[in-house]
């Protein structure tokens, strides 16, 4: 029998392998050299021979984030230098192809605006991007808008575009205006995400200067925002077809008692969700601060496939349960994360009352209403140390027995409930890989893919 080696795989198969070798990246809150040094084992083995090199060129430049941030934190004025990324584009053209996702982190000083003109190249050379994020800076708010144009107009497969403010830099009405001038030039954009609209920030009367069902983007994801309900409606009328919403708020919002978040809860959403009602397939709102399912209804919305929730907003009442009942509603997913600074879920969070609630969702939906559920996704990821290694207080029916009870009743009517798995032992949680990389996000509920929704069309 002849011996095999690594080089007689197809091409499908060592990219597979080359891409095991990348570390998990962990969010923005990553070091920039740590995002760079999960790289490092793939840059060694496009060294190997020039198989490897042209399979894991590709994914090098696949995702590429630029922190001028980093650069202008840790250097004098004096010695600020083009970042590394720019450079490398500018000496090797033949990598700009393989660029999808481009993050640029805006200078946050005056002193370095020439970084600018360095976001400007990247944007124009680096054509084939689908994703962009563009971070602002109190300093270069501006520039943000007038970046995100320049990409609109340079990049014609970008799909999905965020515009983020930081650290005290929040979106602003003209930036915002300024950044979609150009959207009749991107027949791609199918996402816009927005993140961190400050209270203070633009007049009502400016925020209605957005041209109603002038966008066409399908889908619109609203992070941290502290405004009215009023600016929330001129935000979701500016799209011209809404299909899929995500509304989410921090702890931070809460924590801080902002007045623009307290009140916020799902009867005072339903008249803004009325507004794109026929059209809505995906709506997930998370973390918003009353409780209860009252005022709301999405029995009347013909297309909504998936329904994405927080414990927090809906609250345990079975009795309003039926509420949910969109014709058409084929996913349910319950979020138990309890976003808290000092605190974290327990066992107990998802217990007997919480059962109950899951039992009057596929009972009412399922059997009574005839809604064609088949998922039920939970989001639960408590703290378990102190049970895990048979502490007296442990409960004695553990969450996920719990759920599996449920899948078991109710599998006759094909349904799946679904639930984050049991997080790390202790082994897991001190491992030098994981920690290098920033935690347990592994044991979360993979991310809801919008194009899912085309398998149950």
């Amino acid at each position: 029998m002849t011996a095999k080696v690594i080089l007689d795989l197809p091409d499908e198969l060592l990219s597979h392998v080359l891409t095991l070798s990348v570390g998990p990246l962990r969010g923005y809150r990553l070091r920039h050299d740590g995002r760079r040094g999960r790289l490092v084992p793939l840059a060694s083995l496009a060294r190997v021979c020039r198989r490897f090199n042209r399979l894991a060129t590709p994914l090098l430049y696949e995702g590429i984030f630029v922190s001028h941030v980093y650069q202008c934190s840790r250097r004098p004025v004096e010695e600020h230098t083009a970042s590394r990324e720019w450079q490398v584009m500018k000496a090797n053209p033949s990598t700009r192809q393989f660029c999808r996702r481009l993050e640029i982190d805006a200078a946050r000083s005056d002193q370095c605006d020439k970084h600018t003109s360095e976001a400007r190249d990247l944007i124009k050379w680096l054509t084939n991007t689908t994703t962009l994020k563009l971070h602002s800076w109190p300093a270069t708010y501006r520039d943000t808008g007038s970046l995100a144009r320049l990409a609109l107009t340079s990049m014609p497969r970008l799909r999905s575009l965020t515009l983020t403010g930081w650290k005290g830099s929040t979106l602003r009405p003209p930036v915002v205006r300024e950044a979609l001038a150009g959207f009749g030039y991107s027949l791609a954009l199918r996402s816009l995400h927005l993140q961190h609209i400050g209270e203070h920030e633009g007049t009502l009367e400016q925020w209605a200067e957005l041209t109603p069902h002038a966008l066409s983007v399908t889908k619109l994801t609203v992070f941290e925002f502290l405004q009215t309900s009023k600016v929330l409606s001129h935000l979701i009328q500016w799209v011209k077809r809404l299909e899929h919403l995500e509304i989410h708020y921090l702890f931070s919002a809460d924590y801080a008692g902002n007045e623009t978040y307290i009140g916020w809860s799902l009867g005072k959403l339903q008249p803004m969700l009325e507004l794109q009602r026929d059209s809505l397939t995906c709506i997930s709102i998370s973390h918003i601060c009353v409780e209860g399912l009252a005022g709301f209804d999405v029995t009347s919305f013909p297309n909504l496939r998936f329904l994405s929730l927080c414990y927090r907003a809906t609250g345990l009442d079975i009795h309003l349960v039926s509420r949910l009942a969109a014709p058409r509603l084929n996913r349910f997913r319950w979020d138990l994360t309890l976003q808290d600074q000092q605190c974290s879920e327990q066992l107990g969070h998802l217990d007997e009352p919480q059962e109950k609630f899951l039992r009057a969702v596929a009972q009412t939906l399922l059997v009574e209403l005839k809604v064609p559920l088949r998922e039920i996704l939970v989001q639960f990821r408590p703290e378990y140390d102190h049970w895990l290694f048979g502490a007296p207080w442990a409960p004695e029916v553990l969450p996920w027995d719990r759920l599996d009870s449920i899948q078991r009743d109710y599998s006759e009517h094909g349904l799946a409930v679904i639930c984050s798995p049991p997080g790390p032992t202790e082994e897991e949680r001190f491992d030098e890989s994981k920690l290098e990389y920033g935690g347990t996000e592994e044991y979360d509920l993979p991310d809801f893919e919008y194009d899912d929704l085309a398998k149950d069309k």
